[in-house]
């Protein structure tokens, strides 16, 4: 079975492969990739949260709030990448409408939970 870590490395591979892109993994309590153009340049920065089930399956997205907030005080493009069963969602995180509430399971106290939206794109593996 496979660590979160490599999901995720799977996940922004995946992402990166689209447009010849490349990436780093980002220190812990940072955001988790910095996002390199095919030329090299710094284009986004990508938080990357396991969905645990299919795309279709997706109707809403969540991601806990201090992820969130950590990804969009980046600034530069922030995108939020959520590994599916089999593929990726995706979408830049200023797009991104959505409601803040309360968590009864998870380990983080609140998220931001959105319903799919146009912005959020798709990428099966």
């Amino acid at each position: 079975m496979k660590s979160l870590t490599e999901k995720k490395v799977e996940a922004v591979e995946l992402f990166t492969k689209v447009f010849s892109g490349s990436y780093i993994k980002m220190a812990p309590g940072d955001a988790d990739f910095k996002i390199f153009s095919s030329d090299g340049s710094l284009i986004a920065y990508a938080e990357v949260i396991d969905a645990n089930r299919r795309i279709r399956d997706r109707d809403h997205l969540f991601i806990p709030l201090e992820r969130y907030t950590k990804v969009c005080m980046k600034m530069l493009n922030p995108i939020v990448i959520w590994m599916c069963d089999d593929g990726i969602l995706y979408g830049k995180a200023k797009e991104m409408y959505g409601t803040i509430r309360w968590s009864k399971t998870r380990k983080t106290p609140l998220l931001h939970f959105s319903p799919r939206q146009d912005g959020v794109k798709y990428i099966r593996a």
